[in-house]
């Protein structure tokens, strides 16, 4: 039986990771830089604020971003919650319980209702109630990197046509992008739903071995500690259409109560909730000017706006041709 907190997190942790090294073989490392395309506009003020913009992922461009992730989620525990039932109907419930409780912490308005009440119908029957362990809702705001650098794909739809610009973020420590335990920074995956849903299934199938030898003591501390992983995935979850984006992510969740307290803006007609969060002004020293930017006079801007910054900033123009 397992009966120590540190021990059921490194085996959480270590089951998952032998899962997604699997799952990502052949992807590059990250390089040296990640760029974020945004802006003049929105780049001023990041490098003259040092905070930077996290918008809701539901709002993002591709309009199935949390959906496809938690579709993928509940295919692959109905492929082992029979197994499961057969071996403990109450922890299989509690487990069921767990990823109902994530697809309703993550919903949209228009989640398939469907997949609520199977989830919900699969955890009456085992016997747990309802009202066990209620995870406080809450939303998933993002903000979007590229390891490609002065790229045109990324310039034309985050970067107004090429008029912005793309800030240079260093990954020698990249926890300085997140340095919090409330921020998530992942590289997104871009596999087939095959493979992901492959993925998905052994990992719950190696976390209810853990949940099936585990302390009875220890389910209150097990299900935020699953949870939270599972959310990480499916904020990295993106579809195969945006590969050539090859994206990182920083991510942090927020509950209902501190949505409150969010900002908006408008684009395209669509207000848009945002958060601002403390970055340390030395995490980025490159700066590209888009293909459609003035260079000369934006470049000074942009010297005055980084006088602050205690890393010297440098400044070049891009070379893509591009008169959009």
């Amino acid at each position: 039986m397992i009966e120590d907190l540190n021990e059921m997190v490194s085996m959480i942790d270590a089951a998952r990771d032998m899962h997604l090294a699997v799952l990502n073989k052949g992807q590059e490392p990250i390089k040296d830089y990640i760029y974020h395309y945004t802006s003049l506009t929105a780049g001023l003020n990041i490098i003259k604020t040092s905070k930077l913009r996290l918008t809701d992922i539901r709002y993002s461009n591709d309009p199935d971003e949390i959906l496809s992730g938690l579709s993928l989620l509940n295919t692959a525990f109905y492929d082992v919650f029979g197994e499961m039932r057969l071996i403990s109907p109450e922890r299989a419930g509690r487990y069921a319980k767990l990823i109902y409780d994530i697809n309703y912490t993550l919903a949209f308005e228009d989640l398939d209702s469907r997949d609520m009440f199977k989830l919900k119908d699969t955890i009456e029957d085992t016997g747990i109630s309802m009202k066990e362990y209620n995870f406080p809702r809450c939303h998933v705001y993002v903000a979007c990197f590229s390891s490609k650098s002065d790229d045109l794909r990324q310039w034309l739809p985050y970067a107004n046509n090429g008029e912005g610009l793309a800030l240079g973020f260093r990954t020698d420590n990249p926890k300085s992008l997140a340095n919090s335990s409330k921020f998530i920074f992942e590289k997104v995956c871009y596999e087939g739903d095959k493979k992901k849903r492959k993925y998905v299934r052994n990992v719950l199938k190696e976390w209810w071995k853990i949940l099936i030898d585990l302390d009875p003591k220890l389910f209150s501390e097990f299900l935020p500690h699953i949870f939270l992983r599972i959310v990480i995935d499916i904020v990295a979850n993106k579809s195969k259409n945006y590969k050539d984006e090859d994206e990182w992510r920083l991510a942090r969740m927020l509950s209902l109560s501190e949505e409150m307290n969010v900002s908006f803006h408008v684009r395209d007609n669509i207000a848009r909730p945002y958060i601002e969060v403390d970055i340390t002004d030395d995490i980025f020293d490159k700066i590209i000017l888009g293909p459609k930017a003035n260079f000369t006079l934006n470049a000074h801007c942009l010297r005055l706006a980084g006088n602050n910054v205690k890393r010297k900033i440098k400044t070049i123009p891009s070379k893509v041709h591009y008169r959009g």
